[in-house]
């Protein structure tokens, strides 16, 4: 293994896809608590 594995790039693609799944699963996050927010300010409004 060298300094940041440059020796197998196929090795990263693990690490790679793990950080956009956890990218997409913060995105999604964040819009379904703006759904919630969105829907309870309906809700509070009447």
């Amino acid at each position: 293994w060298a300094a940041g594995n440059v020796t197998d790039p196929f090795a990263q693609v693990g690490a790679a896809a793990a950080s956009a799944a956890f990218a997409a699963a913060q995105l999604n996050m964040e819009l379904v608590q703006e759904d919630v927010e969105r829907a309870v300010a309906e809700r509070r409004a009447g």
